[in-house]
């Protein structure tokens, strides 16, 4: 921790109050730069060669009470994967859809997307 004088204190605007230094109202204090704000990133990033294939992707549902088969939609979390670029498509000869359902303690739940 770096320990200030007192001429050094009253140099960067604090004031003395009971005992306490405190910025003093209306003090100039330094302008601090802030990073540029851009729309396009800086550049593309790296990715690796994918393949020509199917992608397989997981959907595995860790819950405490399993529910029916045909209440376990993936179709939410298929959209997102493809509209974060994960995935290129959804479309039947682009991936192979797995999803299963894991019992687990209720603190234990969650829900798990694996891509391969």
């Amino acid at each position: 921790m770096n320990r200030m004088t007192v001429e050094q204190l009253k140099q960067a605007g604090y004031v003395e109050r009971n005992g306490e230094w405190h910025k003093a109202r209306g003090a100039a204090s330094r302008a601090e730069s802030e990073p540029v704000v851009c729309d396009e990133p800086v550049a593309a990033p790296a990715r690796e060669a994918g393949h020509a294939g199917r992608v397989h992707v997981c959907v595995v549902s860790f819950r405490a009470r399993l529910c029916d088969p045909d209440n376990l939609c993936p179709k939410y979390f298929i959209d997102c994967l493809r509209y974060a670029g994960l995935i290129a498509d959804d479309a039947p000869e682009c991936i192979t859809l797995e999803v299963r359902q894991v019992r687990c303690r209720r603190a234990e739940q969650r829900t798990e997307i694996l891509i391969a």
